[in-house]
């Protein structure tokens, strides 16, 4: 199986997560067309100048079909995040359409404690993080959860999505493929 290269540095957020996330595929017997590649290089190139404070402000979509790899693209690029430790200061948002994505994407991440934490309307969807959401690198919250939380208000001003001293959060709709990137 090929992989295109990504366009960062080997040893890189992105270039790490696409080592990762090859390996998965071979274990589960997954193979991505090229193009498929490109787009799921994309996803992580994305984040990854997301991560750097570089990426331009506005909206990126993955249009891949269902089941090419988007989450778990994201999955691998988040947990080089969190591995990295010159990206301690880096926060993001995971957001998602229903509690049970937040739920299974959490199992998911296997992210160590402390390091994620949940944010929806169901207390054992948030028991699965810890419980100080600002302290946590990542945030997986609903779609639902931000804009109720920012009715009548600006994402700046929804304090609770921010990671303290975080150059950037960034928001993945996974049902939907789509990346923003947010500033505070």
């Amino acid at each position: 199986m090929t992989t295109p290269l990504s366009t960062y540095p080997r040893g890189s957020l992105a270039a790490r997560a696409m080592h990762t996330l090859a390996s998965f595929f071979r274990q589960q017997a997954h193979h991505p067309s090229p193009d498929h590649w490109a787009a799921l290089h994309d996803i992580a190139d994305t984040i990854q100048v997301m991560a750097d404070g570089t990426c331009a402000e506005r909206v990126f979509l993955s249009s891949c079909d269902p089941g090419t790899g988007k989450t778990q693209t994201v999955v691998h690029v988040i947990r080089a995040l969190v591995q990295d430790g010159t990206q301690l200061k880096t926060g993001c948002i995971l957001c998602v359409g229903r509690i049970e994505e937040a739920k299974a994407l959490t199992d998911e991440l296997a992210l160590p404690p402390g390091k994620v934490a949940v944010l929806t309307s169901n207390a054992e969807a948030n028991a699965l993080g810890c419980a100080n959401v600002q302290q946590a690198q990542v945030l997986i919250t609903t779609q639902q959860r931000i804009e109720m939380q920012c009715r009548g208000t600006s994402f700046e001003a929804a304090s609770q999505f921010h990671y303290p001293e975080s150059l950037a959060e960034f928001a993945s709709g996974m049902r939907h493929g789509c990346l923003e990137r947010r500033f505070r």
